[in-house]
């Protein structure tokens, strides 16, 4: 969690982040493709995000956005091959 110094200008004084990504699986048979994005959620208040909810509840969207985006990402670029 990050306490703002004296003079802070931008917008919000608190930000929580998480990796989109997918981690290797033995189980799942998927391997590790990294990081491909981060999901911030920033407030103009301090003590807003609570540790026990909100870390979690961040990382399972996080981990819901790694195949949506992905599979736009290949799209991207499929299409920009073909142009």
């Amino acid at each position: 969690f990050f306490v703002p110094r004296i003079g802070w200008t931008l917008p919000y004084v608190a930000t929580i982040v998480w990796p989109v990504q997918q981690k290797e699986s033995e189980v799942l048979l998927v391997e590790d493709e990294g990081c491909i994005a981060y999901l911030t959620v920033d407030s103009k208040h301090r003590g807003v995000f609570k540790e026990q909810f909100d870390l979690y509840l961040g990382a399972g969207v996080a981990d819901a956005l790694f195949h949506p985006l992905s599979l736009f990402s290949d799209l991207t670029r499929l299409i920009e091959e073909r142009h």
